[in-house]
């Protein structure tokens, strides 16, 4: 047994068989057109369209009035905070995937029920401060046809447990929130609006007060300031290497270890997170003290010149770009 593995729990294909046949029973869930009549037919405000200005125009006459406002995105990682407990068929599945996603984190800690339930309860409270909920499953950088992709992710669920089962359990839970009623009054858009944000991030910058960055990734925020000279952009230092096993606190403390660093009152300030399943909670407490808080998670990789995620190169092959290409009205 090595130092990590006494974290990830053994599910059982009973668990897996389950998942996988929920996804080829309803492969509507895969089709983005479907997916989005389904939100707006809730009722809610829909876009989407993750390179729409919408959501930057929001963001932006929030920092103009110094108007608290929280843009959350919930994907395969933050879901399974949302789904723990939730399904009876798949309990060892819903610790397994929590538990991974935590110890994936450069901060996280040792996992017991405990903390595992305070994670969830965290990230309830983010959804319900938030303003904006970016979702999966309304875009995709490259389009298949639905049964074509259920079959494709009901095979590739029993090789990649966490993350594929976290992509459906993303759609499927979210949707089920909104036409619960568990969204109300929330602006519903794409989990992927930061491809767009960070190349748009000049008028969010310019829009503040001044501009906070929780993150790993110094060289993404010192080229932020080397573009905006005149712009105060400060930075909140998160781990960037995970503690070895045998040192990991009992309970997530690093958590308010970082509340304790953010200023009083951030009126007017723009507050930019990466912080892996931790950002929600990060923005609810920005929120909280008057910032406009935005989860850019591997946006901030892509401010620092790296396309770090399969999806980010997908996406821009699929289109013929450079991250230079996106960068540019920055």
């Amino acid at each position: 047994m090595t130092a990590e593995s006494y974290v990830y729990s053994t599910v059982p294909d009973r668990e897996i068989d389950h998942v996988a046949a929920q996804i080829r029973q309803a492969p509507g869930l895969l089709n983005e057109e479907k997916v989005i009549a389904r939100y707006r037919a809730t009722g809610l405000e829909v876009d989407p369209d993750p390179f729409s200005n919408t959501i930057l125009e929001r963001l932006t006459q929030a920092l103009t009035e110094r108007r608290p406002y929280s843009l959350i995105r919930i994907g395969d990682g933050e879901i399974g905070a949302l789904a723990l407990g939730q399904e009876p068929e798949t309990p060892a599945l819903d610790r397994f995937a929590l538990e991974r996603t935590v110890m994936d984190c450069p901060d996280r800690f040792r996992v017991s029920e405990t903390g595992l339930r305070q994670v969830q309860s965290d990230m309830a409270a983010a959804i319900a401060a938030a303003d904006a909920v970016g979702v999966v499953g309304m875009w995709r950088a490259q389009p298949v046809a639905e049964d074509v992709f259920a079959e494709d992710l009901a095979t590739q669920v029993y090789k990649d447990i966490r993350g594929r089962s976290g992509h459906w359990r993303s759609i499927r839970r979210m949707l089920a929130m909104a036409e619960d009623g568990e969204l109300g009054g929330k602006f519903v858009c794409s989990a992927h609006n930061y491809l767009h944000l960070v190349g748009k991030v000049s008028s969010l910058v310019n829009a503040a007060e001044g501009t906070l960055c929780l993150t790993n990734r110094s060289g993404a925020v010192a080229k932020l300031q080397a573009r905006f000279p005149a712009c105060r952009i400060d930075r909140i230092e998160l781990n960037a290497e995970k503690r070895p096993v045998t040192d990991l606190p009992d309970a997530p403390e690093f958590l308010q270890e970082v509340e304790a660093r953010l200023p009083a009152d951030l009126s007017g300030k723009l507050v930019l997170i990466g912080a892996g399943i931790w950002a929600e909670t990060y923005c609810t407490w920005a929120k909280a003290r008057g910032a406009v808080a935005v989860d850019l998670g591997s946006g901030f990789d892509l401010l620092d010149g790296r396309a770090s995620r399969k999806m980010h190169r997908r996406f821009l092959e699929t289109r013929g770009l450079t991250i230079e290409d996106i960068l540019t009205d920055s």
